[in-house]
């Protein structure tokens, strides 16, 4: 009994808050000159509990602890200049080099091969995102080719397990997020937006996230993400929305985010969610948990 795979999906979705950034010196260009590569960590750590079923009867409690990294290389950007009508463009190819799960519940290791072994069929796999820059240095996206034919590539059995979660919209819904206009420092703070994203089987997301520049420190943003749920199951109703904080860092040479750390704790008012219980059915209960993303940049 425990809430995956709704983290699997919003570790996807959080993480693409911090795919790239630009320097607040420079807010206007991101730059994708160099090849770096991007080591994402998310960890979700809590407990879960369900009324109990009869009255005067315990609740069930379960402690959980989940953990996914995932490690992609960027490539150089291919860029094409404005023509007329026509706006910059630029195209970056995307590999995907690691994926790790592990996961633990009511303190035993749980049985992640099957997942572990569908993510890890992606390793090596490449897409590319193609970029439309627009004003203030925020970039649309144009198109996101290449994921589903990794995951079609995986034994029938994979794909039905990851497919409806690795998908080339949830992608484009991500990089839609990672590339705003960052604000200059004596600017209101930029906000975005990401509507509904579905998933499959899971439930829909939203997210909306606001970059503040950090008083005194250049290169540095306060993150203000709030995070909205509504799960699949037929008459489930919303969990509250939840606030995260946290702080990205840019490394203005590279054009990039050089650190983010973000933080989102239910832990003193938790969600009321549906969740699979022991027999399968969904039953509905509450969950506690303090979920952090954690993002490193290392230049090629």
């Amino acid at each position: 009994m425990t809430p995956a795979p709704r983290w699997i999906a919003t570790a996807a979705l959080v993480l693409g808050l911090a795919t790239a950034a630009t320097s607040q010196e420079a807010p206007k260009t991101w730059k994708f000159e160099k090849e770096f590569t991007q080591k994402w960590t998310t960890t979700a750590e809590g407990k879960v509990t369900v009324p109990a079923a009869t009255a005067g009867g315990a609740p069930t409690v379960k402690e959980f602890k989940h953990e996914v990294a995932l490690t992609l290389s960027w490539g150089k950007g291919k860029e094409t200049a404005a023509d007329g009508a026509m706006k910059a463009t630029v195209s970056v190819p995307v590999t995907i080099d690691d994926v790790s799960v592990k996961a633990k519940a009511g303190g035993a290791d749980l049985d992640t091969s099957k997942v572990s072994a569908a993510l890890g069929g992606l390793k090596g796999k490449a897409f590319t995102v193609k970029l439309e820059r627009g004003d203030k240095g925020a970039l649309k996206v144009l198109e996101v080719k290449g994921v589903e034919d990794a995951v079609k590539a995986l034994p029938e059995d994979q794909r039905k397990l990851i497919g409806g979660v690795v998908t080339e919209k949830l992608v484009t819904r991500q990089v839609t997020l990672a590339f705003p206009a960052l604000p200059a420092a004596d600017a209101t703070p930029a906000a975005v937006d990401v509507g509904p994203v579905a998933v499959a089987d899971v439930g829909t997301y939203g997210l909306k996230t606001t970059l503040k520049p950090v008083a005194g420190m250049a290169n540095a943003y306060d993150v203000t993400a709030e995070s909205a749920f509504t799960p699949a199951a037929a008459g489930a109703a919303a969990a509250a929305p939840v606030t995260g904080k946290g702080q990205l860092v840019v490394d203005p040479d590279l054009g990039q985010v050089k650190s983010l750390t973000l933080t989102f704790d239910t832990t003193a008012a938790p969600q009321k969610v549906s969740v699979a219980g022991d027999g399968g059915a969904a039953v509905s209960a509450e969950v506690a948990q303090k979920y952090t993303v954690e993002v490193k940049t290392t230049p090629k």
